[in-house]
């Protein structure tokens, strides 16, 4: 680039947005105007129905207005044809022409609301000035194939040049925006085989199309989360190979981020992203201003198409019903469809919708047509279709209005429904005493092949029980099969194991047991939760209670069952438990199935001798955690759902309890396990950690010996769960004399009381629909962090106290491992389970 080029004429930048982003465009128009003295910044809204975005400006000289560049009936079609997203990708085109126009000479530059602008952008302006429009590209290299996002097929589909950044000027800037204006309007959309033309990266085109009016500019002038991994953390932005042309970062864009979820680069990274702002603080420290003022500016305002004059929201049927109407009538000159965003056309839509085409309504058909399950289903079977729109739309969440006049049910019983769906057996959910058994558990064995455990079969099986299970696995599930285990070996019943391995947890776990392997006798004890059994069963070529008696051990850690696991309970003749928690959780759900739930008393197996405190210290110290000083301690499986062992809610109310790091003061060590499965999730944790020197994470899994002196380094062990089935680490601080902060509710309520423990109040809460495995199930707890962080210092300010709290815990452990209930129940289980079984 030489000289004459940087010398651009006059600039403008021009965000265009939405109502409900004001306060996004607002942050990026105030970055432009701060790194362009002189220059003006403009935004422009393509939703503003309600004159929300009056023609004002702010004391930083940011200009917001309305945008209407087409006039007449085109709004309210645009308005209803797209969502509020797509909509600012349809009309970019068409308000950057109109802002052209009216420029007198200037270079426009497009930035998109969730731009950072860092940096001058005068060589960029001067490119366009130069030959008519200048484009960015989005990365120097290729993908890596890894599975980490973006991938290719992420690139493709959003460009290979950003679509939102670029600047204007002169009649040949002119020409690329008609061009643009042609290939996103509506009447291209007449083909279905096609994807919405407003997604399709048409600037990718244009570098063939209309190659004699743009230029592309390198990577480096604009990062975001597709390309930050080209950048060298530490090298202040630079390129991490050699740039040539390259220049610095003036603009950094975040889309796809949520100001709640501040620990996120971007959401469109997915669970598994290829930058983690832990690793870039550089971006992080940009991002964190931003979200400042996001924060401090004003709240957003709802999106004025979302919903009907009714109330009712406008949905994805609406929609389609609407674009098929509006093709048909340009295709064949037709009458357009009333529109419920022009004034006096409001209740004419609704009719228009609610009016019937071949025996079902227009909306209904709409529906059929945007969900493939109810495709699927009643394909080719209208009558069907409009029974199902009558007796359960309604309940689908649809608007009754919508689906035709109810049905008459003593008239129509017998008839269809709606459709019914199967349900898979989840092996993808959570790890840990928690859920699921992992990724990868699921797998079925080949069929046609004998397998060494078919090879020792008997021929006539015996009376005893094969216990199937995780009997090796590090997590919570595994531990309970150890538990049950060890019940039926003090019962004395001759019994083999299975030894499961359908999990990603470690499986380095002793088994103290020299029982015989295979499937030797007439009754199956499988340990595994619910939404593995089928698929378990099936990878041991067992068939359930249909051919002999089976008995399922489970875990759930809420009151509510889900129903997509319910086809678990056809394969059992009946359900242990290890608390009464779980117990009233499963029960309701399996009396529909008749099948019973018991709570089996098992052991908790963790009282025992405090170990040496030198060899205490030992690994404490290899684990970085300082000597001396007061230390309190948490452990989780992030395959257990983090939601659901909450560690943020641990460190916020540590940071609460201790405001100030002292090189004196309280620690806090998190052991964790998974963490390379769920770097959200880790993400999240780090981000509320913050720059605390006084919180120690130990990422990894340590052996069985390593783990036991960790948590004797413990003064005090704090679980602010929402939900346990058992709680299992917090029985095991409690059987070493560690007192035990922890949530009061769920299932550790089976052996904590206000006596032996330092119970945290709690709210009842419902749980949040985007949770992994319990989204929606009813409410779980939300732990208190001031009444914790007032238990917590409570335990450094009086710790001979909480050393007596400690103590009963572990006494009153001891006497409930006292006895042989747990025996006597599995010799009685066993005896009922063959005399009483179900019918199949």
């Amino acid at each position: 680039m030489n000289d004459d080029d940087q010398r651009s004429p006059a600039l403008r930048a021009v965000v265009i947005s939405s109502v409900g982003r004001l306060g996004h465009a607002h942050r990026t128009a105030a970055t432009f105007v701060a790194h362009h003295p002189g220059s003006t910044a403009t935004i422009t809204l393509v939703d503003d129905r309600f004159g929300e975005g009056q023609e004002t400006e702010s004391p930083d000289g940011v200009v917001v207005r309305s945008a209407d560049p087409y006039g007449g009936r085109e709004p309210a079609r645009l308005a209803l044809l797209h969502p509020t997203g797509t909509r600012v990708a349809v009309l970019r085109p068409a308000v950057l022409r109109s802002e052209l126009d009216a420029s007198h000479g200037s270079v426009i530059v497009a930035l998109p609301d969730d731009a950072e602008v860092i940096g001058p952008l005068d060589g960029f302006a001067a490119v366009a000035g130069s030959v008519g429009a200048a484009l960015v590209a989005v990365r120097r290299t290729p993908v890596p194939v890894d599975g980490r996002f973006p991938d290719r097929h992420d690139l493709l589909r959003s460009g290979r040049l950003d679509q939102d950044v670029l600047a204007v000027a002169g009649p040949h800037g002119d020409a690329l925006l008609e061009w643009w204006m042609e290939r996103v309007a509506r009447r291209p959309l007449d083909d279905p085989s096609r994807t919405d033309a407003a997604l399709h990266p048409w600037l990718d085109d244009a570098l063939f199309e209309m190659r004699h009016v743009v230029r592309v500019l390198p990577p480096s002038l604009v990062r975001s989360y597709r390309n930050l991994d080209e950048v060298d953390p530490d090298s202040g932005g630079a390129p991490a190979a050699s740039a040539g042309t390259d220049q610095a970062a003036a603009i950094i864009r975040f889309p796809g981020y949520e100001p709640d979820r501040p620990w996120q680069l971007s959401a469109l990274g997915g669970a598994w992203p290829r930058v983690l702002l832990s690793r870039r603080r550089d971006v992080a420290e940009v991002l964190r201003h931003r979200t400042a003022a996001l924060r401090a500016g004003s709240p957003a305002l709802e999106d004025p198409y979302a919903h009907l004059a009714t109330g009712h929201a406008v949905d994805n049927a609406m929609r389609a019903a609407y674009r098929a109407a509006i093709l048909a009538a340009d295709r064949h000159s037709l009458a357009e469809p009333p529109n419920p965003f022009i004034p006096g056309e409001e209740a004419a839509f609704v009719e228009w919708l609610a009016e019937p085409v071949d025996g079902v309504t227009r909306y209904l058909r709409a529906l059929c047509e945007v969900r493939p399950d109810l495709g699927r289903t009643f394909a080719g079977d209208d009558g069907a279709l409009a029974l199902w729109g009558r007796r359960d739309g309604r309940a689908a969440g649809a608007w009754s209005r919508l689906l035709g006049p109810p049905a008459d049910i003593a008239h129509e019983r017998g008839a269809t429904t709606g459709p019914r769906h199967g349900h898979g057996q989840g092996e993808g959910h959570g790890q840990g005493e928690g859920h699921g058994q992992g990724e990868g558990g699921g797998g079925e064995a080949p069929t046609g092949y004998p397998s060494a455990i078919d090879e020792v079969l008997p021929v006539r099986h015996l009376a005893g029980v094969n216990v199937v299970g995780l009997l090796t696995a590090e997590l919570g599930v595994g531990e309970t099969g150890r538990n049950v285990l060890r019940a039926v070996q003090r019962a004395g019943v001759p019994h083999a194991v299975v030894v499961d391995e359908g999990t990603v947890n470690r499986r380095n776990h002793a088994l103290d047991s020299d029982a015989v392997t295979g499937f030797r006798y007439d009754v199956d004890l499988v340990i595994v939760n619910a939404d593995v059994l089928g698929s378990t069963l099936r990878r041991y070529r067992r068939e359930g209670r249909l051919v002999r008696p089976t008995i399922g051990v489970w875990s759930w850690e809420l009151l509510e069952f889900p129903e997509v696991m319910h086809d678990a309970f056809d394969l059992l003749d009946e359900v242990w438990v290890p608390t009464a928690f779980m117990q009233h959780g499963i029960a309701a759900a399996a009396a529909r199935h008749g099948v019973p739930v018991h709570v089996v008393p098992v052991h908790l197996p963790y009282v025992r001798e405090v170990p040496a405190d030198d060899d205490v210290q030992q690994v404490a110290q290899s684990l970085g955690i300082p000597a001396g000083r007061p230390c309190f301690m948490f452990a989780f499986d992030y395959l257990s759902v983090a939601e659901r062992k909450n560690p943020w809610g641990v460190v916020e109310a540590f940071a609460t309890a201790f405001p100030t790091p002292s090189d004196t003061g309280p620690v806090l060590v998190l052991k964790t396990i998974n963490h390379e499965f769920r770097p959200m999730e880790r993400e999240h944790l780090l981000h509320a950690i913050g720059n605390r020197p006084d919180v120690v994470m130990v990422d990894r899994y340590l052996d069985t010996a390593e783990r036991d002196l960790l948590m004797a380094r413990a003064d005090c062990y704090v679980s602010l769960h929402r939900a346990e089935g058992l709680g299992l680490t917090m029985a095991e601080a409690m059987g070493l004399g560690i007192p035990v902060i922890a949530t009061g509710w769920s299932g550790n309520l089976d052996f904590m009381t206000a006596d032996n423990s330092l119970l945290v109040r709690a709210t009842s809460v419902p749980v949040p629909a985007h949770v992994e495995v319990y989204g929606g199930l009813g409410c779980w707890a939300d732990p208190s962090p001031d009444h914790a962080a007032e238990l917590m210092r409570s335990v450094v300010d009086d710790p001979g106290a909480a050393a007596d709290v400690g103590r009963r815990g572990r006494d009153d452990l001891i006497r409930r491992n006292e006895g042989d209930a747990d025996a006597q129940f599995v010799i009685e289980r066993l005896r009922a389970v063959r005399t009483s079984r179900r019918e199949p």
